[in-house]
């Protein structure tokens, strides 16, 4: 796996058309998994075949078990500046029904290992809106994000995905949904929270002290270019989405033949709309007006005002310097909004 990574990094070194690389993310499952050594090999194939940034924000996801002193030490060794720790809770029983093999302990040590190592921009990842998390439990995972002084937190609503733990329990009927009451208070509480310690909830999950924003999603939600590497990865150039299969194994001999392991889509002016819209509405800056109008036709102009306007009514939108964003109470409902503003 390793190889094929390093592999492709190389044939792809022209996707980007020699953009400086302003981000480097390793994420999208466990990527803490790797030792020093394989994380140091793909680091020099990417500086090898890619022009970098000096002000880089080089980002690894961890698993708070995995994270150990030497480890981070390492780590910061190899450039990386920012880490994005998946604690989830500070409650064991809520990590026991999340399946999570780190413990509470864990989750607050690694925080301190991390400053100790010399990371001084960490992202958090806390869970709401599951079965058994009372507003006292929640209140006291989002006051120990404070109290750690952390730079970022994300925060998300508990998703029911297909072959984890939770899902199994739902689908046999032994554990009950949270009510959507419950989450909505929770979310609530925790943008009050935040907001009141300094914290910019400047996407709908995502919170972060004054310069600490992550750029690489900010760098998603903005539309700019990505290049995404390894299997299910998935690369945007402007004009194409392109995505890598999925089977580790077919993966690997695409790579080592050069084809036959991503697919490509090209992007017409419907997709193009509704994925501005689903990304940009999500954010504080929101979505530009005369950005919607340079860009595309009278008629997704129209359904896009015709749209808006309603919700403006409602006080679930609102104009801000040319652009339309959320306000707190259509925050609530920004998925059904973003539906909404969808063409048929």
């Amino acid at each position: 796996m390793i190889e094929a990574i390093i592999n492709e990094i190389a044939q792809r070194k022209n996707y980007l058309e020699g953009a400086i690389l302003e981000t480097i993310y390793f994420g999208g499952g466990t990527p803490s998994v790797l030792n020093k050594n394989h994380l140091a090999r793909i680091m020099e194939a990417i500086f090898s075949n890619y022009k970098i940034s000096l002000s880089r924000e080089i980002t690894l996801e961890a698993n708070p078990d995995d994270l150990t002193s030497e480890y981070l030490s390492d780590i910061v060794r190899l450039g990386f500046n920012r880490l994005s720790i998946g604690v989830q809770s500070f409650y064991q029983d809520d990590l026991k029904l999340m399946n999570r093999t780190h413990d509470s302990e864990q989750a607050k040590r690694c925080i301190h290992a991390s400053r100790d190592a010399g990371l001084t921009n960490l992202n958090v990842d806390l869970i709401y809106g599951f079965p058994g998390l009372t507003m006292k439990k929640w209140d006291y995972n989002i006051c120990k994000i404070i109290e750690l002084d952390v730079e970022h937190l994300s925060a998300y609503h508990i998703t029911y995905e297909p072959g984890t733990r939770l899902y199994y329990l739902k689908r046999k009927s032994k554990l009950q949904e949270a009510k959507e009451s419950a989450s909505i208070e929770q979310y609530k509480l925790l943008k009050s929270k935040m907001q009141d310690q300094g914290y910019i909830h400047y996407e709908i999950s995502n919170f972060a002290k004054e310069g600490y924003y992550s750029k690489h999603n900010v760098a998603y939600w903005t539309g700019q270019s990505y290049l995404g590497i390894g299997p299910s990865a998935h690369s945007f150039n402007g004009f194409s989405r392109q995505w890598n299969i999925s089977k580790n194994m077919s993966y690997i001999l695409g790579v080592k033949k050069e084809r036959d392991f991503s697919v490509e889509e090209m992007i017409n002016d419907k997709t193009k709309y509704h994925e501005l819209v689903m990304t940009n509405l999500r954010t504080m800056w929101g979505v530009d007006l005369q950005h919607i109008e340079n860009s595309f036709d009278n008629k997704i102009v129209f359904h896009f005002n015709s749209v808006a306007n309603r919700f403006f009514e409602s006080g679930d939108l609102r104009m801000s310097e040319g652009r339309i964003c959320l306000t707190d109470k259509g925050m609530l409902i920004a998925d059904y909004i973003t539906k909404e503003m969808f063409l048929e």
